[in-house]
């Protein structure tokens, strides 16, 4: 027993002995390779980053040198190689490091234009190990104003009365102070909070309008430089508070705006609404519903009201909404009625008399809507617009808008530019003499450019004793006028021989389609004086009694050499001389385009008169495509829409085609397009 017991320990002793041994052999090793001069040289750190730099700064980097070995080593030589925005410093010359001995480098970084650049520090010793070691420096410059601020927290959520710290940065300047404010006042105040210098922000007593704040950081070096954060104000424990949004709206008669109401301090978030202090509101001040929409009255005879939503849960908790009530016509609209007043301000609800008076108070982009009714007045319009922003009148009901001449020269005068006159009914059955065909009276007569003459009805002109010139005269230089869609029959003619009435007499240059023109006197569309550059297409002309459908031609005043027409895709029927008449002064060009044209039962198809007397050819000029046929209107005489199987349907060149008819039906209706101001709609 007590040989087992010794005989472990003995053991476990002799295993220590020999483990000790190995330790020392080890020590002596490393002792001798350190007496056999194999210093250990350790450079840190391995690579020098600058990273990015604003142009024309210094910035210091420290290199190390230290001896880890066990005798002295001698630093012979360092050098800096590479861009020479960087500079060393330090380094006076060879120098001994005895062991744990060390020597710090300075590498200065200044760059000079934006970029990378990057060099090599290189260390030369008298280790017979790594005797030359390489450490890799690397920058990149960039421009100045890199100044930016941060704020933390972005967003916060606060009750009233206590804070939040906010903590801002600011990089790019060596100056990082800041300037505090709250809403855009400095340091804030008792309705929106505070905050102090330090950035700690303290919520008002109570909740501020719109239930929210916004505190910003402002760099006090520039102070376009900051950053905002959001701050939601809540009541204080206990309390009810209400927030309308938004807290104030301009509402046109008759429109609507959407509110909404948060409920702070309790779980019935339900308010009840109010105009001026009448649940639900009434006619007068306008009505609210349940959800929040506010309907403003049509003509209110308020122009300032309050909408409140109050707490059902808390009657003591509301918030106002204040409203502008708008008269309808404001903001360029503006409105005239048969029982309106020219003292009036021109609305919906004051609408002004007389198309004359609101004549006279518009601008570019203005449009005067005249409610239906009879006006016995004429019209001058000499107001211009502009290519974006027109002047417009229109009947605010198509041909509702009626307007009686009572035997004056002109009912409507135009010399604006860019004016619109759209879907009024025009009449004048006076019965007073008033000149020849080319001086009588004219139903609208235009001199402005850029003018649009459309869905009107112009009818019953001139009577037995009183000879009108034309429905729609475009004067000499009236360039680039658009007459389309109108309705004109019922001319008077034929008085003391004249001939008179032309539906549509063109001086100038200009757009004429979709027209339907029946049942006048002399020429239903005709051109002369500086006529050119026209085009005339997709027209339904009927019954002229005296002369032809449609005449081409230039002379006399204003006319220009080589005039060019473009006639095509018309339905020119029952007139008693001719379809198509061409009879000019001066040549026609002959690139003018005379084609599918559907020419029905005239006194002739074509005839021609002055320069192209006899024939077309005798101007150079020929014709293509003219369709022959009955065009079968639904009603001859009173209604010109095509019935199946007309020879206009499908038959129109399609280069030149309205993408409407004079019904405002799409075109084509079929594979096709077709001739004349209607498309047959297919079932």
């Amino acid at each position: 027993m007590k040989l087992r017991s010794y005989r472990v320990p003995i053991l476990a002793t002799l295993a220590t002995l020999l483990s000790f041994g190995s330790i020392l052999g080890c020590q002596g090793v490393s002792s001798a390779q350190a007496a056999g001069g194999t210093p250990m040289v350790a450079i840190t750190p391995a690579a020098v980053s600058f990273g990015n730099q604003v142009l024309n700064t210094t910035t210091p980097k420290t290199v190390t040198v230290v001896n880890r070995g066990m005798t002295a080593v001698v630093v012979q030589n360092v050098s800096l190689n590479g861009s020479s925005e960087f500079k060393l410093q330090n380094w006076v010359g060879t120098t001994s490091l005895a062991p744990g001995g060390k020597l710090q480098l300075t590498v200065n970084f200044t760059p000079t234009s934006a970029g990378s650049s990057s060099a090599s520090l290189t260390i030369q010793t008298d280790a017979s190990s790594d005797p030359t070691q390489a450490v890799t420096v690397s920058g990149a410059g960039e421009t100045q104003d890199n100044e930016s601020v941060t704020i933390s927290p972005a967003n916060a959520t606060v009750q009233a009365n206590l804070s939040q710290q906010f903590t801002a940065s600011v990089k790019g300047t060596s100056n990082t102070a800041v300037i505090w404010l709250v809403n855009g006042v400095a340091g804030g105040d008792g309705t929106l909070g505070t905050v102090s210098s330090g950035g700690l922000y303290t919520a008002p007593q109570n909740v501020p309008t719109g239930g929210s704040v916004h505190v910003t950081a402002q760099s006090a070096a520039d102070s376009t430089k900051s950053a905002q954060a959001s701050v939601t104000i809540l009541p204080a424990a206990g309390k009810v508070t209400v927030t309308v949004s938004p807290v104030s709206a301009n509402v046109t008669g008759g429109g609507t705006q959407q509110f909404t109401a948060t409920v702070a301090g309790t779980s019935n978030t339900t308010v009840n609404w109010s105009v001026n202090g009448v649940l639900g509101g009434n006619d007068a001040v306008g009505t609210i519903s349940t959800s929040g929409l506010y309907t403003a009255p049509s003509c209110s005879s308020q122009s300032n009201v309050t909408v409140t939503g109050t707490s059902q849960y808390d009657s003591d908790a509301s918030a106002n909404a204040a409203v502008t009530v708008s008269a309808r016509g404001s903001n360029g609209n503006y409105y005239v009625a048969t029982t309106g007043s020219d003292n009036n301000d021109g609305s919906a609800c004051r609408p002004w008399a007389t198309i004359n008076h609101a004549a006279s108070k518009v601008g570019p982009g203005s449009t005067v809507y005249v409610e239906p009714g009879t006006y016995n007045q004429t019209v001058s319009t000499s107001h211009s617009g502009t290519s974006g922003s027109p002047i417009t009148f229109i009947s605010e009901t198509k041909w509702d808008a009626h307007i009686d001449g009572g035997g004056a020269k002109y009912i409507w005068y135009n010399t604006g530019n860019y004016v619109h006159i759209y879907g009024f009914d025009i009449t004048d059955l006076g019965t007073e003499s008033a000149g020849g065909c080319d001086s009588g009276p004219v139903a609208i007569i235009n001199y402005g450019t850029n003018v649009e003459i459309a869905h009107n009805r112009l009818h019953d002109l001139g009577s037995s004793s009183r000879c009108f010139s034309a429905a729609i005269d475009s004067v000499t230089g009236s360039t680039s006028t658009n007459i389309y869609a109108n309705m004109i029959y019922n001319l008077a003619y034929d008085i003391n021989d004249q001939h008179c009435c032309y539906g549509i007499y063109l001086q100038s240059t200009g757009r004429v389609y979709n027209n339907l023109i029946y049942h006048g006197a002399t020429y239903g569309i005709t051109s002369w004086h500086g006529a050119n550059n026209l085009y005339i297409y997709n027209n339904t002309v009927d019954d002229m009694q005296s002369k032809s459908c449609i005449q081409i031609g230039t002379g006399d005043s204003g006319n220009v050499p080589d005039p060019w027409y473009d006639v095509e895709n018309n339905i020119l029927s029952n007139c008693i001389s001719s379809g198509l008449y061409v009879y000019t002064n001066n040549l026609i060009s002959t690139s003018s385009i005379f084609r599918n044209n559907l020419i029905y039962k005239n006194g002739s198809d074509f005839t021609y008169g002055g320069a192209c007397s006899p024939t077309m050819q005798a101007c150079g000029l020929t014709v293509t495509g003219t369709v022959s046929g009955d065009p079968l209107y639904f009603s001859s005489g009173t209604d010109f829409h095509l019935q199946l199987g007309s020879p206009a349907i499908d038959a129109a060149n399609s280069d030149l085609v309205p993408s409407t008819d004079l019904d405002g039906n799409p075109r084509p209706s079929g594979s096709g397009y077709d001739i004349g101001a209607y498309e047959y709609q297919y079932p």
